[in-house]
C-alpha cells in the first residue's frame, strides 16, 4: 500500500466542501443538534471540544462555514500526527495537481510504484466529472459563499495557535520540512 494524502488551500477546501455539503441540502445557518453535524461527519466524530475556542456551538445559530474551516485545520494536525508517527505519506496538493497534472501524477505513480510512463493515460481522467449523473456533479449548482464568509472563515483559521496559515504547505517523506512558504508559493 502506498499513502497518498490530497490536500487543499483552507479557503479552496472551505468553499468545495461547503458547495458539496449545499447539495446535500443542508441549510447555510446551522440550529439545534445540527451545529455538530458537519464537523461530525467531516471529523468522523472528533471531540467537539475542539471547535470550542473558535466557536460558540451555544448561540442559536452557527454559520456552516465554521464548522468547515476548523475541521480543516483539524484534518492537517491530524496528518501530521500521523506523519510523525512513520505513516510514509506522499502530501500532494490539490492546487498543484490543477496547476501541473502531468508533475503531479509523475510523483504520485513514482510514490505508488507504478510505472510513469502510465501517467499520460491517467490524465485522461481529468477530462470527465466524476461525480457526473449525482446530487454532486459540477453541473447541479448551488449557492457560494461570499466574500464575507470567506473573510469570516479566515479570520476564524487565523486564531488557530498552529493552522492559521490558509495557504501552508505540509511536509510529507520526501520534504521533511515545509517549504518557506510567500503568499501561499514556495
Amino acid at each position: 500500500a502506498s499513502f497518498v494524502f490530497l490536500y487543499r488551500d483552507a479557503m479552496g477546501w472551505t468553499k468545495s466542501v461547503y458547495q458539496m455539503v449545499l447539495k446535500y441540502g443542508i441549510k447555510p445557518r446551522l440550529t439545534g443538534e445540527d451545529k455538530t453535524l458537519i464537523w461530525n461527519v467531516l471529523s468522523a466524530s472528533e471531540d467537539e471540544s475542539y471547535l470550542r475556542p473558535y466557536v460558540n456551538l451555544d448561540a442559536e445559530t452557527l454559520p456552516l462555514e465554521d464548522s468547515i474551516v476548523i475541521c480543516w485545520a483539524w484534518y492537517v494536525e491530524e496528518y501530521n500526527r500521523q506523519l510523525a508517527a512513520g505513516v510514509p505519506f506522499l502530501a500532494l496538493r490539490y492546487n498543484e495537481l490543477n496547476r501541473d497534472r502531468e508533475a503531479s501524477l509523475k510523483r504520485l505513480f513514482s510514490h505508488c510504484g507504478l510505472p510513469v510512463e502510465d501517467v499520460i493515460g491517467g490524465l485522461a481522467a481529468f477530462e470527465a466529472d466524476s461525480q457526473a449523473g449525482t446530487q454532486l456533479s459540477r453541473s447541479v449548482t448551488v449557492e457560494r459563499m461570499s466574500d464575507d464568509q470567506v473573510a469570516r472563515a479566515r479570520s476564524l483559521l487565523a486564531r488557530h495557535p498552529r493552522q492559521g496559515n490558509p495557504d501552508r504547505l505540509l511536509a510529507d517523506i520526501y520534504s521533511p520540512a515545509p517549504l518557506v512558504e510567500v503568499d501561499g508559493r514556495s
